[in-house]
């Protein structure tokens, strides 16, 4: 578990005073004095270094399989079940997953087959942990800065004699309490398959038809109990959300040679796609009788309900021709009618076409040395509709109106329900979004395959995107949904292998991955300079600017701007206290790496596998609350240095004269300049690159010897063991993981991290038998 660095040496307080309401680390060095307790006992004062350790428990998982498989010449059939149980790292957390699948053909006469496939699932979770701010549940601010003269194992006892809460102070909840009354729970069921019937008219003719269904329900129960701290007289939500796609398909195949050097492959089709979404919503506050979750014990009640639903349908054809098996040529064409987008930009078209060329075939250069080459160059198309009802203007319910911490207000209000206008203006000719790609590459393999190389460079490029851009507010809306720009992404992918060693009983495999990819805005739409793609707390942003990759945007320090000053970019120091001060918003940096390398070895002695893989990432921002949080509260390990000695920040503070001198005024206390590093107008100090090596995973397989088994039922017996997110070798963010993130690793707002939970590293083991 990637946990904070803390220091151990000082107390909660403030100034060097010990103040039990105060829950830091501020206070006087931890000496054994004898003070009172939250609680107003006397305690003697001593550290516990583990104590956030303490508080998370160990993660258990176990997944057993088992499935069965049988055919003959008509039919085949197999069927399989998986059952997943997971406790998490955080106290009164569990997931239990089960599924069942089905697959299943037979073929009904020479020329008539059909065949089945469906899989069911459920999952069963409860207490999953919140992230993020403005939650009284969110755990990661609140343990991560805890007192070091916290003895977790106390706060378990989190309820007084009367069942209220047992909290840490005035403005904190008790944690136990969070994970023990608040817990979350949902329920997910979801089904999915198709059946699917095909035709061989002749030998080189076929025709198919196929259904295929994806339902999907989902309950959520969330609950804050009465004596939460912002949220006292408690509420509670259930949600049931349910979705439905269906697809259909027909579609001709041709597979025939056209003379005995060009072979033809060719598929025609249809496809229709129907897609369905509904939420229902019911939320009560106000609890009269606590703990009874029953609306009628609920003083205000919002239910509300939401139906979506879109279509699309598709004409689409694949022809592949290829030459004596070593030039080949594809074309691929679909045009879409969709329900989301006007009338006259419904229909889109979209294209591909694809070449390769095996030279080492063509030419019949192949040997021992030089074993196979390709080329290939492909250019592809593909095209994208819109989010169902962006088309005119929409006003959804409101069930309550945003409050810092809880202060807001709930409908219905008065009396009265509420609805809310978007905010969006909608928009008035809207295009598909087209996604144009490009991409040249080579396969080379040597030494009959012992090394190899694959090589692609690509150039991607979206254009008319249909987001949301910024409009004046005096137009009575914020935003206004259109197409705009252009965004690119170039890149090359490299993939080496090579075995350097390879006898009878042993194999050694070396694989090294390289990825680096860059991403430009082009264009944006007349006269729009900016575009706001994601957003967090106090003006921290993920940004779109012209001539600009995607970054990082934020207040930062303020710096000298004469570049003719000796002191130019040096920071401006406040005279006053010594502090920094703040400037203006600034680009905080690329929120992508420069380029991504991973490394795999994979060793194989007598039925004994090892392999390991190591990650590198290079370049890259990351912007992290919890690092801030720390330093603010006195926790972290860097704030115990020079805690009560005199600190002068580097910089400059102005000469009197018009210009600037080194700064000599030193800082009035180490609390107030690590208080800077966490204030909500002011980022560039939590900002740090993300370049960091990783020991991702090792491996330990071992497969039993045939001749073991000869005199059982089994064909092959083997156990493994494994460890993943083992060990973070490099990194230049202190106290995180420096992958974790607060939207997630595939979205637009990556890089920034906000109090999410500690990564982890696991240890499994498996064993696999076929009878």
């Amino acid at each position: 578990m990637r946990l904070p660095d803390f220091q151990n040496e000082y107390a909660q307080g403030s100034i060097g005073k010990y103040n039990s309401d105060n829950l830091n680390g501020w206070g006087p060095r931890i000496a054994g004095q004898t003070v009172e307790n939250i609680r107003g006992e006397e305690i003697t004062l001593q550290d516990y270094p583990d104590n956030v350790r303490d508080f998370y428990e160990t993660d258990l998982m176990t997944s057993n399989h088992i499935s069965f498989s049988n055919a003959d010449e008509l039919s085949d059939l197999r069927v399989s079940l998986t059952h997943t149980g997971q406790s998490g790292i955080v106290p009164n957390n569990r997931l239990d997953r089960t599924a069942i699948s089905v697959n299943s053909g037979r073929r009904l006469t020479d020329r008539l087959a059909i065949r089945m496939s469906g899989t069911y699932t459920h999952l069963d979770t409860k207490g999953r942990a919140v992230a993020g701010a403005n939650d009284p549940n969110v755990l990661t601010s609140l343990i991560n800065t805890l007192p070091r003269t916290f003895d977790t194992s106390e706060l378990k006892d989190y309820k007084e004699e009367d069942g209220t809460q047992r909290t840490l102070g005035p403005m904190t909840n008790n944690p136990y309490w969070l994970v023990n009354e608040n817990a979350f729970e949902n329920q997910v069921r979801r089904i999915f398959g198709n059946v699917e019937g095909r035709y061989e008219a002749t030998e080189w003719l076929s025709f198919t038809g196929r259904a295929g269904l994806d339902y999907y329900t989902e309950d959520r129960n969330s609950r804050n109990a009465v004596g939460t701290l912002g949220r006292d007289d408690g509420d509670f939500a259930l949600d049931v959300i349910q979705e439905q796609q269906i697809n259909i398909d027909a579609l001709a195949e041709v597979n025939r040679n056209i003379t005995d050097d060009i072979s033809f492959q060719g598929v025609l089709g249809y496809n229709l796609n129907m897609r369905e979404n509904q939420i229902l919503r019911s939320r009560g506050t106000n609890l009269e009788i606590p703990g009874l979750e029953n609306f009628a014990n609920t003083e205000t009640q919002s239910p509300t309900n939401r139906f979506q639903e879109q279509r699309l349908v598709g004409v689409y054809g694949d022809a592949t021709f290829g030459y004596r098996n070593y030039l080949f040529l594809n074309l691929t064409g679909r045009n879409d009618w969709s329900s989301t987008l006007p009338k006259e930009n419904r229909s889109f078209f979209y294209p591909s076409i694809n070449t390769s060329f095996i030279f080492s075939e063509a030419f019949d250069i192949a040997g021992r040395v030089f074993s196979y080459g390709k080329l290939f160059v492909n250019y592809a198309q593909v095209g994208s509709d819109e989010a169902p009802y962006q088309l005119d203007f929409r006003f959804l319910p409101i069930e309550d109106i945003f409050g810092q911490f809880g202060t807001g207000n709930d409908f219905p209000f008065g009396g009265r329900t509420g609805f809310g206008a978007t905010g969006t203006l909608p928009p008035t000719d809207l295009k598909p979004e087209m996604q144009n790609s490009f991409e040249v590459g080579t396969e080379l393999q040597f030494f009959d395959g012992r090394a190899g190389v694959d090589f692609t460079w690509y150039d991607v490029r979206t254009e008319d995107q249909i987001i949301s851009i910024p409009t004046p507010l005096s137009t009575g809306f914020g935003a206004n949904r259109t197409n705009i720009g252009e965004i690119s992404n170039k890149g090359i992918e490299l993939s080496l292998n090579f075995v350097p060693f390879q006898t009878r009983d042993f194999f050694h495999n070396v694989i090294v991955n390289f990825h680096q990819n860059r991403n430009k805005v082009e264009s944006l739409a007349p006269g729009v300079d900016e575009i706001v793609i994601a957003s967090a707390f106090n003006g921290l942003q993920v940004r779109a600017e012209p001539g600009e990759p995607l970054g990082l945007y934020g207040p930062g320090f303020l710096r000298v701007t004469d570049e003719e000053s000796e002191y130019y970019d040096e920071l401006i120091i406040n005279p006053d206290n010594g502090l920094r001060r703040t400037g203006d918003n600034i680009r905080l940096g690329d929120i992508d790496p420069d380029f991504r390398l991973s490394f795999t070895n994979q060793f194989n002695f007598r039925g004994v596998g090892v392999s390991f893989q190591i990650d590198y990432r290079h370049g890259g921002t990351i912007f992290s609350q919890t690092v801030g949080a720390l330093r603010r509260a006195g926790v972290a390990e860097e704030t115990a240095e020079n805690r009560y000695g005199t600190y002068i920040d580097d910089g400059v503070i102005p000469d009197g004269e018009g210009g600037f001198m080194p700064n000599n005024v030193p800082v009035q206390s180490m609390q107030a300049f690590w208080n800077q590093y966490a204030n909500s107008d002011l980022h560039e100090g939590n900002v740090f690159s993300a370049t960091h090596v990783k020991l991702r995973e090792v491996r330990v397989d071992y497969t039993l010897p045939q001749r073991w088994l000869d005199a059982t039922y089994f064909s092959s017996v083997s156990i493994g063991l494994e460890g993943r997110n083992l060990l973070l070798i490099y990194s230049e963010i202190p106290h995180i993981d420096p992958e974790t993130g607060l939207f997630g690793s595939a979205s637009n707002g990556q890089g920034i991290e906000w109090n999410v939970l500690p990564s982890v590293r696991s240890f499994g083991t498996n064993i696999q038998v076929r009878f």
